[in-house]
């Protein structure tokens, strides 16, 4: 008989993050390489407890296999925006691109990331830099 296990991540490691002023910023930085007129469909962007986000991970290699499979989930950069209401398609006036969102706040990693964000760069009473993933709540 196979036995299931969930193991969370023990630690993220992000090395560098920028983070826009609003979603249009984030949406604008995120479509610089489209054509203006050009039509397209970008996403999905990620979306957790009124942030929209994005991530870039490092290239798959065995030594980083080896960081995951400690509890280490390293991250190359975040870019992330204040978006209060959680909305499934966003668009940026004057160009053609429409972005996909996905609602992440459920997510056992993704949900508590939102809230890491929010406390410690988008509320101006930034009270600490942890969030664990069993404070979902």
């Amino acid at each position: 008989m196979t036995d299931f296990k969930v193991e969370p991540y023990i630690v993220v490691t992000i090395r560098s993050y920028h983070q826009f002023k609003d979603a249009p910023a984030l949406l604008k930085s995120v479509s610089a390489g489209i054509p203006p007129g050009t039509p397209a469909r970008v996403g999905p962007i990620l979306w957790s407890n009124g942030v929209l986000f994005g991530f870039a991970a490092y290239t798959a290699s065995e030594s980083l296999t080896d960081e995951y499979l400690k509890g280490h989930l390293p991250w190359d950069n975040l870019d992330f925006a204040p978006l209060v209401e959680f909305q499934d398609e966003l668009r940026i006036p004057g160009k053609e691109v429409v972005f996909a969102v996905k609602d992440v706040s459920d997510h056992s990693l993704l949900g508590p990331l939102g809230k890491w964000i929010m406390t410690n760069f988008l509320r101006k009473d930034k009270k600490s830099t942890r969030v664990r993933s069993s404070d979902q709540s």
